[in-house]
């Protein structure tokens, strides 16, 4: 077979893919769009990087740039990584198969022999400022029995994250901790017990770091299997990391008192990412969703979500716009208690519900006599001890409104993985959309 490229370019096919599709990525390849019109296609690798994914019959294939001096370094890394080998030189290619492939459970075992035995992570051995994060080389973690390995290609950043990170809410440190429990990307490796079929899987991840050190700020990470949940082919990376514990947190806080549906939801901090998918989920459900902001830039995130009223909770007269939007609220999402429970009870009905899942800096004094005059029920939440079996409606449910297409991320503030400190700080300081981490 005669190619010509005006580069020379290694590329990985990976070895669990079925033979036509390899013969598919080789033929595409072959043709020399890739190499010779890279404004059809874009790049195909990123300087620097040395690699990149391409989304070719829905599998992460990784193609390595080599020129001269580099070709060689790049012959090694795919074969360290037990890939069938297609080299394409100026005039030839050749295909070399280093090993036959194994099935995804006994690559589990060998897989430092067919992985980088190291990745690259965010990491942080004690608490405080985001200065205590530093990005190290780390031994790339291998899925045990029940669990699956994931290639992250987003790392979400949540309070919760740089919560633990400051020391605000302690928690052990087994040495070190890769921090975010949220993120999205590709299942590589399964562990015992797990169906192989997974292997190639589009996932977003949830608690990856509740009582683990592998959170999602690293290049790979290992989860449970129940934690990694198919990514519909129409949702990106950067949605699926902002799911988990905002998404999560909406749905339990929304339905854990009954269904939605017809009655009236009042959502505080509408532009937040709670706020936000409490609106989304709301809306599906079939509920008439009124959301409170403190500015116009945060009332039009509100907007784009679909609430039908959003309110300035600042101005005066908030109460009786919300009344006169509709007579009585019947359930209250809260993140602020104490800041807003004087409206909450102006305008909500006898026996409403009011889920508050943040806590503020200062405990709020509990107004106990208008409490019991309006008759409402107080729910506090936090969503790491919700029963698993409400964890697992809640995941089924967002998957279910994100392949409708109903899911719609907030405004991305994108950080690589050497500017991690920058995107603590970012999120820290109340960034008005999501801070996402590329790893």
């Amino acid at each position: 077979m005669e190619v010509r490229f005006d580069t020379k370019i290694a590329i990985a096919v990976r070895a669990d893919l079925e033979q036509w599709q390899k013969l598919n990525v080789t033929a595409f390849l072959s043709s020399g769009i890739a190499a010779c019109e890279p404004g059809i296609m874009g790049k195909p690798y990123e300087d620097g990087s040395g690699n990149t994914y391409l989304e070719l019959f829905r599998q992460p294939v990784v193609v390595y740039a080599a020129d001269g001096e580099t070709l060689s370094p790049a012959h090694q890394r795919a074969l360290t990584r037990g890939m069938t080998l297609a080299i394409y030189t100026s005039g030839r290619a050749a295909v070399r198969r280093p090993r036959a492939a194994r099935s995804p459970q006994r690559r589990r075992q060998g897989a430092q022999g067919r992985y980088a035995a190291s990745m690259k992570a965010a990491l942080y051995r004690s608490t405080g400022p985001a200065q205590v994060l530093q990005v190290e080389e780390v031994e790339r973690p291998e899925p045990g029995p029940g669990e699956v390995l994931v290639r992250v290609h987003a790392s979400g950043v949540n309070p919760t994250d740089y919560k633990a990170r400051s020391g605000a809410t302690p928690r052990p440190i087994d040495g070190f901790q890769i921090p975010h429990h949220d993120g999205a990307g590709v299942i590589e490796a399964v562990g015992e017990g797990v169906d192989p079929d997974r292997v190639g899987q589009r996932v977003w991840l949830w608690f990856s770091a509740a009582g683990r050190r592998w959170g999602t700020a690293a290049e790979w990470t290992v989860v449970p299997q129940r934690h990694a949940v198919l990514l519909p082919d129409g949702a990106s990376f950067e949605l699926g990391a902002s799911l988990g514990v905002p998404a999560m947190t909406a749905h339990y806080c929304l339905f854990c008192d009954g269904p939605v549906t017809g009655q009236t939801v009042l959502v505080a901090g509408g532009a937040g990412a709670v706020g936000h998918f409490a609106i989304e989920l709301a809306k599906r459900a079939g509920a008439r969703v009124i959301a409170t902001v403190s500015n116009a830039q945060k009332a039009a995130l509100a907007e784009q979500a679909g609430a039908d009223l959003v309110v300035n909770y600042r101005a005066a007269g908030a109460a009786q716009q919300v009344k006169a939007f509709a007579p009585a609220v019947d359930r209250v999402v809260e993140l602020a208690l104490g800041a807003n429970l004087a409206l909450d009870l102006a305008v909500t009905r006898p026996g409403a519900t009011i889920v508050t899942y943040a806590a503020e800096a200062d405990d709020p004094v509990l107004p106990v006599r208008a409490c019991m005059t309006a008759n409402v029920v107080l729910r506090f939440v936090l969503v790491y001890g919700v029963p698993a079996a409400a964890l697992d409606q809640a995941a089924a449910d967002i998957s279910a409104a994100l392949a409708a297409g109903d899911l719609t991320g907030l405004p991305v503030h994108g950080f690589g993985l050497a500017d991690i400190v920058a995107a603590h700080q970012a999120a820290e300081a109340g960034a008005a959309g999501k801070v996402i981490v590329t790893p």
